[in-house]
């Protein structure tokens, strides 16, 4: 029985070890890195169909991880998935054409690209044509389309290639297999064999790169004028009449912005009167001061009753608006004062109704407000529509008249006129704003001197009052008087001291000698350089500080600026010169979005011509413009710049021939590219380091 029993216990431990054999193979063909390719993914397999051919999930993620790598794009995610489909798109299409002309790579060429650490990856024709004339770009290794990663697939102790190196860094970086990462790098090498066969047939020719030197190298120089609404306002017809002419015509216009502010009126609105003071952004600390002082002057004016709040406001306030209402403002709502406003919500909705504020400093300059009134209900609706009809009318109506000025002056330019003297003749016509000058009286108070006097207090104030009692601080002044007596010194052989302080006096008070040291002078003693120190005693010239006293005048000085206020009107047009530019800058940069001045100038031919197109600026205003001049690049220029100007104008043209060639190989195949619409799950990986299809080592030679 043990001999029958023997074979079959060897033939069952046979079979069991053949199964345990069969369980292994299987375990590692589907779990060894690189095989099982498909037991982890879930899911849409392809991004899209082009041509009927798949482009892979996989390829699609490793495409995005190797474009954003070390990057962020969530913040843009919808955008970033469509451009790298796109790329996958344009590759595929590239693709096709390479097998349909015969251009494809062999596995050598694969290796030896893998193991010199050039991984590269697919990104948009337009997307490349932005590179188009960047120096740091050349056409095979356009910016972002080409990683080196050779270091990275070095032995850190041998520093040569490592296949398991290299194993590691493609598989955690682009989540393939070897297999896989092989073969997307295949069809990437390629698509950029396709690109440079396109862009080689481009070619550039000298004189074009030079027509293109010139172009962009040329410098200008523009004169032009800003005819602002704010100065034109003043021509604005402000009667009640013509407000409601122009209401009547514009009903729609004002409801809708009546009605978006009567939402925000709340509780109600203030009625504010400003002076406004401009300080521009870059003013000087002394420049600031000098306006804070010259507000804090006319409110204590205002309040010592010399001059009206209106008064004040007509002559020196810069809004141009208000100025010309006396400074009222109209109905002001809480929640539109806010921001750079903000300090002068705070101070209208917390004066009383007839109080005037403190100086508030904004972004830009410096106001006084008053509290007009303080209105609620029906009065308030009132008061804001009054506001909003007379603020629309005025906007637009000196909108048309500064927009009409500056066609004026045009027109006078091409009749002949320079651009200076066209304007001379227009300024003539525009109405002047009445002068008004403030008389400002010195006002009694000093209270600026008790300030600067803080100290006396810690003595005792009643030597102030008695000035001409002996003092101590005051000795000075008893010698003052006595050196107007001086002469008598001539006749004073009084022998008071002349025994006594010869000596004495040299050590004792430096004071007392200089009435004494004459004598000594006298005596012949080795002292004439000591007689010069009296001369010292010219001290008393000092008394002519009392020219101090002419500081009332400084007093009248506010006049001086009250009246000069007015004279420069920061707001009137000038003929303004703009310094050298090319076709890529601009002459001024407050241009509204759309608008290039640059491309204005440079469209004009002769110095002294005017544009045609006025351009509208930020904050209301309208821009003439004129050619000053225009200066070409010298050939000197050109000879040093040639061989790059070549260069980076054959790379922009190439790549926009690249460009118009994929734009019309997308159009034609349009209904064979067929994206995915349940793609864009999160990225997964399938693969580990391992495999056996990494690119053999180098050769000891290497």
């Amino acid at each position: 029985m043990l001999d029958g029993r023997a074979p079959v216990n060897r033939a069952s431990s046979l079979l069991g070890g053949l199964a345990v054999i069969a369980i292994a193979v299987v375990f590692i063909v589907n779990f060894q890195p690189g095989g099982g390719q498909n037991q982890a993914k879930t899911g849409p397999q392809c991004a899209a169909d082009v041509l009927g051919q798949c482009i892979s999930s996989g390829q699609y993620w490793a495409t995005w991880r190797l474009r954003f790598r070390g990057q962020d794009p969530r913040d843009d995610a919808p955008r970033a998935q469509q451009e790298v489909l796109d790329a996958l798109v344009e590759r595929q299409l590239l693709l096709a054409e390479a097998k349909r002309i015969g251009i494809s790579v062999t596995e050598q060429e694969l290796t030896k690209e893998l193991r010199a650490g050039r991984i590269r990856f697919s990104v948009t024709a337009a997307q490349l044509a932005k590179t188009a004339g960047n120096p740091m770009s050349t056409l095979k290794h356009a910016p972002h389309t080409v990683i080196p990663m050779g270091d990275e697939f070095l032995d850190k102790k041998t520093n040569k290639f490592s296949v398991e190196e290299y194993k590691r860094t493609v598989t955690d970086t682009t989540h393939l297999s070897e297999e896989e990462f092989r073969d997307f790098q295949r069809n990437e090498l390629i698509a950029e064999r396709m690109r440079d066969l396109i862009m080689a047939r481009v070619r550039v020719s000298e004189s074009e790169a030079f027509d293109t030197f010139t172009a962009d190298e040329t410098t200008a120089r523009a004169k032009f004028i800003r005819f602002r609404q704010e100065y034109y306002v003043r021509a604005v017809d402000r009667t009640q009449a013509a407000i409601d002419a122009w209401a009547g015509k514009n009903a729609e216009e004002i409801e809708k912005r009546y009605g978006s502010l009567k939402e925000k009126l709340g509780d109600g609105c203030r009625e504010a009167s400003e002076i406004f003071l401009l300080v521009k952004p870059d003013a000087s600390p002394d420049e600031r001061k000098a306006a804070k002082t010259k507000l804090e002057d006319i409110k204590r004016h205002i309040e010592a009753k010399t001059i009206t709040f209106e008064q004040a406001a007509r002559a020196i306030s810069q809004d141009a608006v208000s100025a010309l209402d006396e400074g009222h403002r109209g109905c002001q709502i809480k929640e539109e004062l806010i921001g750079p406003r903000q300090g002068l919500g705070d101070a209208i909705f917390t004066l009383q109704e007839g109080a005037i504020s403190d100086v508030i400093e904004s972004a830009a300059g410096l106001h006084l407000v008053r509290v007009d009134k303080i209105l609620k209900g029906d009065a308030a609706e009132k008061s804001l529509r009054e506001r909003v009809v007379r603020q629309l009318y005025l906007g637009n109506e000196s909108k048309r008249i500064a927009t009409e000025a500056a066609q004026e002056v045009q027109a006078a330019v091409k009749g002949g006129k320079t651009i200076e003297d066209a304007l001379k003749a227009h300024l003539a016509k525009v109405p002047k704003l009445p002068a008004v000058k403030l008389d400002l009286p010195a006002l009694p108070e000093k209270k600026e001197e008790p300030a600067n006097k803080v100290e006396l207090p810690k003595g005792d104030t009643p030597p102030e009052k008695k000035d001409g009692e002996p003092k101590k601080d005051g000795e000075p002044k008893k010698d003052q008087p006595k050196k107007d007596a001086e002469p008598k010194k001539d006749g004073e052989p009084k022998k008071d001291g002349a025994d006594k302080k010869p000596e004495e006096g040299k050590k004792k008070d430096g004071d007392k000698p200089k009435g004494d040291k004459a004598p000594e002078a006298q005596k012949g003693d080795a002292q004439p350089k000591k007689d010069a120190e009296p001369k010292k005693d010219p001290e008393p010239k000092k008394d002519p500080e009392p020219k101090k006293d002419a500081e009332p005048k400084k007093d009248a000085e506010p006049k001086k600026d009250a009246d000069a206020a007015p004279e420069k009107d920061p707001l009137e047009p000038t003929v303004e010169t703009s310094r050298p530019f090319t076709a890529n800058e601009e002459p001024f940069q407050d241009a509204e979005l759309g608008e290039s001045p640059a491309a204005v100038a440079f469209g004009l031919d002769k110095v002294g011509d005017v544009a045609e197109h006025l351009v509208p600026v930020k904050g209301g205003a309208i821009v003439l413009i004129a050619l000053a001049e225009k200066t070409p690049p010298s050939d000197e220029d050109w000879q040093k710049e040639k061989a790059g100007k070549i260069d980076s104008l054959r790379m922009k043209r190439q790549l926009e021939a690249y460009a118009d060639y994929m734009k019309r190989l997308r159009a034609a195949h349009t209904a064979e590219i067929k994206p995915k619409e349940d793609f864009f799950p999160k990225p997964k990986s399938s693969a580990k380091a391992g495999g056996t299809n990494a690119p053999p080592p180098p050769e000891e030679e290497e």
